[in-house]
């Protein structure tokens, strides 16, 4: 077991203090229990795979494009792993067998894992988030055992895994005390777009897509996804992605604050974000911890408690007839 330093824990603490005290609020609100630990229920559901060291829903090595080198972490499933150059890491996520990258139950969490990893090594002052090298991310994976399980309330405790899944990766990525930069390429759509909002700044692939067909699949963007958009890009915008279901490229994206940089034809994407990683990495520590916290407490805290909310409406809308029946087309059923 990993116990964490007692300067994480401080910096954990404070950070989400606020987090807390309103979570409690809203959750005591809604009469329902604080749910169990992604952790808790993976080990639960698939005891047998976690002993083995495989997960459903994942693959085995990593992306085979990364250096020989061993990487300085590497989940139980290989899907997540982390290399390190000087004080600079990269984090990549890969399914090779699944050209869009979707994200899994198990996927969510090894790359919560891999954040809370990242928060116990103060020697990391900078962190990549990557995907595979066609798509950063699909969103969640429609053919996935859990999501029937969500749309069909067969099992409650792996539709509860699902609901929380994506929220507990998405604020570890958040809360993480290095500075985060996801280099998107191909797609960020549904829960690839709100682990891209994770990140304190995105650089993309020129015609890179940004967007959310959750509206078009009968179901509600989760993860605190729709407060984090209104906080990066405003109201307008996000209410085009998430109602009308408009796409943004690259291009369109960063005048509304969504990309920061955009790589051209010429130069890699991780490249690019790698360019951006080194200007950060010159720049005193602590100030970047102590400005990314100060930050995300002004801007993503007070969005807290409709963050909590939309667990309930993407539970509710996953059991819609609407759902449903997109699932079961995607799924092949």
């Amino acid at each position: 077991m990993r116990v964490s330093s007692p300067r994480s824990r401080r910096v954990g603490a404070e950070g989400s203090a606020v987090w807390v005290r309103a979570g409690l609020c809203v959750m005591a609100s809604f009469n329902q229990p604080i749910g169990r630990s992604v952790k808790t229920l993976i080990a639960e559901r698939w005891p047998a795979a976690r002993r083995r060291g495989r997960i459903p829903g994942t693959t085995g090595p990593g992306d085979a494009a990364m250096p020989v080198a061993p990487p300085a972490y590497a989940s139980a499933t290989g899907a997540v792993t982390i290399t390190t150059a000087g004080v600079i890491a990269t984090v990549r996520f890969a399914r090779p067998d699944r050209r869009v990258n979707p994200l899994s139950p198990a996927l969510l969490h090894d790359l919560a894992d891999a954040a809370r990893h990242l928060a116990r090594r103060p020697d990391i002052s900078v962190a990549i988030l990557t995907g595979s090298d066609t798509a950063f991310c699909g969103g969640f994976d429609l053919k996935d055992d859990g999501v029937a399980a969500l749309a069909e309330a067969s099992d409650e405790a792996l539709a509860e895994l699902v609901a929380r899944a994506g929220g507990e990766a998405v604020e570890a990525w958040t809360s993480t005390p290095p500075v985060t930069i996801a280099a998107v390429e191909g797609y960020a759509l549904g829960g690839g777009l709100v682990m891209a909002l994770s990140c304190d700044f995105r650089v993309a692939r020129s015609g890179a897509l940004f967007g959310l067909p959750e509206i078009d699949r009968g179901i509600t963007p989760g993860w605190g996804c729709l407060p984090r958009l209104v906080a990066a890009i405003g109201l307008q915008p996000a209410r085009r992605m998430a109602i009308l279901g408009e796409r943004l490229t690259a291009e369109q994206a960063a005048p509304l604050g969504l990309v920061d940089r955009i790589a051209d034809g010429a130069t890699p994407t991780l490249d690019l974000a790698r360019a951006m990683a080194a200007e950060l990495a010159v720049k005193p520590a602590t100030p970047l911890r102590m400005n990314k916290r100060m930050l995300n407490a002004s801007a993503i805290a007070p969005l807290t408690p409709a963050s909590l909310v939309d667990v309930d409406q993407f539970t509710g809308s996953a059991r819609g007839a609407a759902f449903r029946t997109e699932r079961a087309r995607f799924a092949g059923g």
